[in-house]
């Protein structure tokens, strides 16, 4: 019944008023002159006329199509806050044609010019521009949207006009920053950590794109005079003299959006009067060979991973060269955060050895106030692209080391130790150098243990007083005591023709690794 009528009996329809047929389609235009003959009757004295005609009756005949429709405006911009949902009226546009009758009728209509258009809709008669999605503005590829909608007008030919819409989706503060830091951190301290000492660092982000409602200020939420907060980098330092107990603060993120959001989190501070900082561990010796052709800039060499297992400043650590001999050594350099050793330079310059060698001693160092350190030995052995021998088992720079550091380098690369060497030379002044304890008011060394490293038997030795040996006492199985007599017989040879002389009594092995 096209929804003109109604099932009256079976394959029987009574129609609504003005229409007739057996299904209720035939709309009557008998007070329109059924359209003059001239148009189509498409609903009860409703007509559509024929191209050429007009009125209501479609008894005129058209005048000439003479004007285009014109917008009030070539281009409309318009602002939109994100969020909005789907149908929401943005703008409505109104083209005005001078032309009467039909000629003059206007429609709307977007010209299809690529994705943009797809985002919204405009109503073909009265111009209202919608949105046919919901913009969120963090997944946004682009923030502003360019259309071109038409006017048409009725007019035989039909005439048309243009107009630019520039449709800019604006950020809400939607999001709120999230501090990046489990909840309930420790952060062990002692009583003597100095004022102004660094403590951690705050990180948070927030999801938001534009500028305030994701720039973040930190703050402390908690009453708090023991440590401060930089409000802009998030660094916690401590502020006053530190009292044994355990401390909770409350820090604090809050971005700039109106109204502002926030995100606490609580830290714990455990503060002794006796240091619990532990060393960093750092990875065994490595060696390894490259082509001069693949040394370009930026190129990773290696990594060193160092593990620390404290938390807060004792367990960050940062890397650097104690110490970098070779010809070629200025190539290579390493990020103090992440421990990466690569090529440092925009251009490497012609290789023409056959081979050649660069050693790096790297320190790994805590950022306690008791800082603590650990070494490990990098050597990469270089190579010319025509080289096809074998590098001989022993190769070592013959440069010295960097002006920058103080260790002599009397250590040979043996490539048949996997990397692992002996030092037979070892002076007083080396081994205070690699003493693992703070540098200020350094103690001799017949009052402090000086850590130096036995590669060839890959295990940590301690060079003590005798009367340090109580220490030791809990390291009493046969296997230790069997491998520390070995390691213990072949230091005792080295070290007993050192210029050591009355400061060395023994070597004692504390552990292995």
């Amino acid at each position: 019944m096209y929804g003109n009528g109604r099932c009256a009996g079976f394959d029987t329809c009574s129609c609504d008023p003005g229409w007739s047929g057996g299904s209720c389609n035939i709309a009557n235009c008998s007070s329109k002159s059924d359209c003059s003959s001239q148009g189509n009757c498409v609903a009860p004295n409703t007509c559509e006329c024929f191209p050429g005609f007009q009125g209501d009756d479609c008894s005129e005949e058209n005048l000439p199509n003479e004007n285009p429709p014109i917008f009030q405006q070539d281009i409309y911009a318009i602002t939109i806050p994100e969020n909005q949902p789907v149908g929401t009226a943005i703008v409505t546009v109104l083209a005005n044609d001078t032309d009467s009758g039909r000629n003059g009728e206007v429609r709307y209509r977007l010209v299809q010019t690529g994705l943009d258009d797809e985002s919204f809709t405009v109503h073909p008669t009265l111009g209202v521009i919608t949105s046919a999605v919901e913009f969120d503005f963090e997944s946004l590829e682009r923030d502003s949207f360019s259309l071109i909608v038409e006017a048409l007008d009725h007019g035989v030919p039909t005439l048309t006009g243009t107009a630019t819409l520039i449709i800019n989706v604006t950020d809400q503060n939607d999001n709120k920053p999230v501090i990046n830091i489990p909840p309930n951190t420790e952060y062990n301290l002692q009583t003597t950590t100095p004022v102004g000492f660094h403590v951690t660092t705050v990180q948070a982000s927030d999801a938001d794109r534009s500028y305030d409602n994701s720039r973040i200020t930190y703050g402390i939420a908690s009453v708090s005079p023991l440590v401060s907060i930089d409000a802009t980098n998030g660094s916690i330092t401590v502020r006053s003299a530190l009292v044994s107990g355990t401390h909770i603060v409350r820090i604090s993120a809050s971005d700039h959006g109106s109204p502002p959001k926030t995100d606490e989190r609580s830290i714990r501070m455990i503060v002794t009067n006796v240091s619990t900082n532990t060393a960093p561990q750092c990875p065994e010796d490595q060696s390894l060979e490259i082509s001069s052709r693949n040394l370009t800039a930026g190129l990773t060499v290696a990594t060193i991973e160092a593990d620390d297992h404290d938390n807060g400043a004792n367990g960050d650590v940062s890397y650097s060269f104690k110490s970098k001999t070779g010809e070629w050594a200025s190539l290579f350099s390493i990020d103090p955060s992440t421990g990466r050793i690569y090529v440092d330079t925009d251009s490497v310059p012609q290789f023409s050895d056959p081979f050649s060698a660069v050693s790096m001693t790297v320190e790994v160092r805590d950022n306690a106030v008791d800082s603590m350190s650990c070494e490990t030995n990098v050597v990469v052995i270089i190579t010319s692209p025509g080289f096809s021998g074998t590098v001989p088992d022993n190769v070592f720079p013959t440069t010295t080391p960097l002006a920058t550091t103080s260790d002599p380098q009397t250590t040979p690369f043996d490539r048949s130790t996997a990397g692992y060497t002996t030092q037979p030379d070892i002076t007083t002044e080396e081994l205070e150098n690699s003493t693992a304890l703070p540098t200020t008011e350094r103690a001799t060394t017949e009052d402090l243990p000086v850590v130096v490293e036995a590669r060839s038997f890959s295990g940590m030795v301690k060079i003590v007083n005798r009367d340090w040996k109580e220490e030791l006492r809990d390291r009493t199985s046969d296997e230790f005591k069997a491998l520390a007599a070995e390691v213990e017989q072949g230091l005792d040879d080295v070290f007993g023709h050192s210029d050591l002389g009355d400061t060395y009594d023994s070597v004692d092995v504390t552990r292995f690794s």
